[in-house]
């Protein structure tokens, strides 16, 4: 069996066209080695996005929110994926805001994210706390998925 410390996680960050440029620094300081991590931007449809999460089958969701605005479509998104993915972690980076943080995170949670992040230092260092928790998961639901078509073939 595979170590979980070893075994990479599958990551989706989505966001806007205005915020690739920090999710593309946010792939710059997260492991590839520990991380399988794509990057979708939200221009589609809160629905749309969540089909395609069905489609990827992440391991967490980290929603990449910038100031000014963002706010409701957030917390729009997040209460659409916790509805659809009771067990999906998600985390939102609202990268960038520099007065009423406190309110934002409160705001955020209450839209059923898992964790509100300010930097992305914070972003990667919360991913980071999860992934022997997420590893060890994932890992079983793969497992669960190969004997189950073992049982089919």
């Amino acid at each position: 069996m595979t170590d979980p410390q070893q075994r990479s996680c599958r990551f989706v960050l989505l966001s806007r066209c205005y915020r690739l440029l920090r999710a593309r620094l946010l792939i710059g300081i997260i492991d590839p080695r520990k991380w399988k991590m794509k990057v979708v931007r939200d221009q589609w449809l809160s629905s749309e996005m969540v089909s395609m999460v069905e489609k990827m089958q992440p391991d967490v969701i980290c929603i990449g929110s910038m100031p000014p605005g963002g706010l409701a479509h957030t917390r729009y998104l997040c209460k659409r994926l916790r509805k659809r993915y009771p067990q999906l972690k998600i985390v939102v980076g609202r990268w960038g805001l520099k007065r009423h943080q406190e309110e934002n995170r409160q705001r955020i949670r209450e839209a059923c994210a898992d964790h509100v992040t300010m930097t992305l230092l914070e972003t990667r260092d919360h991913l980071q706390a999860w992934l022997p928790i997420l590893a060890q998961g994932s890992t079983a639901q793969r497992d669960r998925k190969r004997l189950k078509e073992e049982v089919r073939g």
